[in-house]
């Protein structure tokens, strides 16, 4: 199942390509199109490799957006995919940077399993953290991190917490 998933991937980032430039093929496409994971110019190959499970998002640029970013090299598009690894990284570098007392307390990615997470209001349930790793440090208001009380942890670093996030204009 997985690897089909990847291949319906690849199947439809072709497409996408295939209605900005005529190509032959689909497959033609999608070895022409740039792929980039996690920010590094990645191949097929590699692209075929990936644990769908692991993937949290996939953007396609096309046309003037594809060469803005990347040169001549994306002139059939390019297709960038983001582990859910790098995007869980991104989220907690952008809550360190907007608050002082999280970057104290959570001092890696790693350790946000220890923080139950609310969003403008709404607690989120553990494992779905991944709905806000979109979010930008200026669209944030407030950051208030608190020790949750229904938790009872021996010392501090079992301590859970929970990290309430505000923002300016409510994210989807």
């Amino acid at each position: 199942m997985k690897q089909f998933s990847i291949f319906l991937i690849l199947i439809l980032s072709g497409i996408v390509c295939l209605a900005q430039y005529p190509i032959d093929s689909v497959h033609a496409a999608i070895d022409k199109a740039l792929w980039v994971v996690d920010g590094t110019l990645s191949g097929r190959g590699f692209v075929e490799k990936l644990n769908p499970d692991q993937i949290e998002s996939i953007s396609i640029l096309k046309g003037k957006e594809a060469t803005d970013v990347y040169g001549n090299k994306a002139r059939y598009g390019a297709i960038l995919i983001t582990t859910r690894t790098v995007a869980r990284k991104n989220f907690w570098t952008t809550l360190c940077a907007a608050s002082e007392a999280y970057r104290e307390i959570i001092q890696s990615p790693e350790e946000d399993s220890l923080v139950t997470y609310q969003f403008n209001g709404g607690i989120l349930p553990k494992g779905s953290e991944n709905k806000i790793y979109h979010l930008k440090e200026k669209n944030i208001k407030a950051i208030t991190v608190s020790v949750d009380k229904s938790f009872s942890g021996s010392s501090d670093r079992t301590k859970h917490y929970i990290v309430a996030i505000e923002t300016i204009v409510p994210e989807n």
